[in-house]
């Protein structure tokens, strides 16, 4: 899933923890949008387990929580292979 966002895009990789790589399809990477500084924001997070639980006032309660973290990447074009 592509999403533009101003000047930029984002998108969205989902992938097992324990897969422990993925890669980045050609398709999504080459509709990134060009923009004057290439540099961007890898982010990595997981989620734990939801836990349901009960009170007062609620019809319905669930627990979980995401752990993330992220840096700062720079993308740049490939080099065209001769």
């Amino acid at each position: 899933m592509i999403l533009p966002i101003g000047n930029g895009a984002a998108f969205i990789c989902l992938e097992r923890a324990t897969a422990n790589r993925f890669t980045i399809p050609q398709y999504v990477l080459s509709n990134i949008p060009a923009t004057p500084i290439p540099v961007g924001v890898l982010g990595v997070s997981g989620t734990g387990p939801q836990v349901k639980f009960s009170a007062t006032g609620l019809d319905a309660g669930y627990l979980s929580y995401t752990v993330g973290v992220g840096k700062n990447v720079t993308f740049a074009q490939p080099t065209p292979k001769m």
